[in-house]
């Protein structure tokens, strides 16, 4: 996903409600197996969304 990907996705959930943030902190070794990605996939950030908690 590129950047321009990212801030849209990023833009399209805060329009809708839920709120999201770019994740670069993780193993991506250990990412690449929680997500069944094939050998030679490296993924390099993640884009969690959700809606935030209540105050």
């Amino acid at each position: 996903m590129d950047r321009t990907a990212r801030i849209r996705t990023a833009m399209e959930a805060a329009g809708l409600g839920p709120a999201s943030t770019y994740v670069g902190g993780f193993e991506p070794v250990v990412l690449r197996d929680f997500l069944g990605l094939p050998a030679g996939e490296e993924p390099f950030a993640v884009l969690p969304v959700g809606r935030p908690k209540a105050p």
